[in-house]
């Protein structure tokens, strides 16, 4: 893998891990567990769900398949740099993504996310080959290739830490 795009991959990781952590600092059980209307998810649904998506995504990763060709494209990539933490079109989580309660605190959820995450960081750090040259499968978008899959999830908790800014603003007005 080209040691710039690792790095970059790296630090886009590691900032979607501080932004989240910095987030949700000071935040409240009882706040973190409030759900602003109904339909939406509360900050801990959130933080389930970026556990649960990274979680899956790894998976796609650990299990993907060897490549003769490169999937997607660069123009792919780019659209995923510049859209993936933009909130304005909602997106429907897919079944897999969704949150089931499965955490009884916003600790533990944080904690099984930060866990996840690092085990992601590893992966990235003892990548040799170029992960273009790997398929995988993403719920929404179907085949991509593991660096896509990669650039997912290094973006994917700043969508959410906004929606979980959202969420904070919603409840703090309402109590």
């Amino acid at each position: 893998m080209d040691p710039r795009e690792k790095q970059e991959l790296l630090e886009s990781l590691e900032s979607g891990r501080e932004t989240l952590l910095a987030t949700l600092d000071g935040l409240s059980e009882y706040l973190a567990a409030q759900v602003p209307e109904p339909g939406r998810w509360s900050v801990r649904e959130c933080v389930e769900h970026l556990f649960l998506v990274e979680d899956y995504l790894f998976a796609q990763l650990t299990s993907s398949k060897p490549s003769d060709v490169a999937v997607g494209s660069r123009a792919r990539e780019n659209s995923i740099r510049k859209r993936g933490a933009d909130r304005s079109n909602r997106i429907e989580a897919p079944e897999v993504a969704r949150p089931t309660g499965r955490f009884s605190t916003l600790a533990e959820a944080l904690a099984a996310f930060l866990a996840r995450r690092t085990q992601t960081v590893h992966y990235v750090q003892a990548l040799t080959e170029d992960p273009r040259m790997r398929t995988a499968h993403h719920p929404l978008i179907g085949p991509a290739n593991c660096y896509e899959i990669l650039l997912i999830i290094a973006i994917h908790p700043h969508r959410h830490v906004q929606q979980i800014r959202e969420i904070h603003g919603v409840v703090s007005a309402t109590r």
